[in-house]
């Protein structure tokens, strides 16, 4: 009768190996778990209305900004949206840091923050008599920058898709 005994030494290092295969995997893992916990806040909308320019997640704003309203899509996102009160020099000087040209002045319209919140009764678009129209188009993406000059407010509209 032939048997095979393996070594005790074999089996121990057999041992040690499915350990050292096991550890990996879990921590893998655990590592796989903690990237995607982490994430999952960049892909959540934020929005908030009536905010301090301070407060608002929002960089860039003119330094007299103030009641900031906004809708942000979480990473991603096709769009944000955001309004706030300013004066016109500001409105100008901000309008100018994007790559947009002086459409109107005059009527125009222009989507607010409030077309993306469930359950808002607020007007979606601003109707805008006496305001200021700055747009760009790449095909699917634009920019929209308008100004009411009457209620010193400013509107930003990006879309991506």
């Amino acid at each position: 009768m032939n048997v095979d005994v393996e070594p005790t030494f074999a089996r121990q290092s057999k041992r040690v190996g499915r350990f050292r295969f096991r550890l990996k995997s879990l921590l893998l893992l655990v590592l796989i778990c903690a990237i995607t916990l982490s994430c999952i806040p960049l892909f959540r909308d934020s929005s908030g209305t009536n905010a301090s320019r301070a407060d608002a997640p929002i960089s860039g704003l003119p330094d007299d900004a103030s009641n900031v309203s906004y809708f942000i899509h979480g990473a991603l996102g096709p769009s944000r949206l955001y309004e706030f009160d300013t004066d016109e020099d500001s409105f100008h000087e901000w309008a100018r840091t994007y790559p947009v040209n002086l459409e109107t002045e005059g009527y125009c319209r222009i989507l607010r923050y409030t077309a993306y919140l469930h359950g808002s009764d607020a007007a979606h678009y601003a109707d805008i008599n006496d305001g200021i129209l700055y747009t760009r188009v790449d095909g699917d993406s634009g920019i929209n920058i308008a100004y009411d000059r009457k209620a010193g407010r400013a509107y930003f509209f990006y879309h991506s898709r």
